[in-house]
């Protein structure tokens, strides 16, 4: 099934058919450049932003990771507490019953 090309109410010559294809397939590659041009400058902010960001928390970073590091000489190296937890012993830890259950839910 052919759908016809109607303009101004008459059919459309070979002509303008011709000329309306070239006109849509140069605006499909128009268009296609322009999203590729956006695209393009989106990832450059992006990239640009990245950096900015990395580079104004290097010092937090610094600091985090020479925090970490003396709190492991310190500690133990023990950091699988929460915050403001006092780590627990290995020797606390085995002291105690496990209790074991079932439970429902509801």
């Amino acid at each position: 099934m052919s759908q016809q090309l109607y303009i101004n109410g008459k059919p459309a010559s070979l002509l303008q058919r011709i000329l309306a294809a070239v006109i849509g397939i140069g605006a499909l590659i128009v268009f296609a450049f322009f999203g590729l041009a956006v695209f393009v400058i989106g990832l450059g902010v992006t990239a640009v932003l990245a950096v900015i960001f990395f580079w104004k928390t290097r010092k937090i970073r610094k600091q985090v990771r020479e925090e970490m590091a003396r709190m492991q000489e310190e500690g133990g190296g023990n950091f699988s507490q929460f915050y403001g937890q006092q780590p627990s012993r290995a020797k606390e830890q085995k002291k105690g019953e496990l209790y074991e259950g079932e439970y429902k839910e509801l």
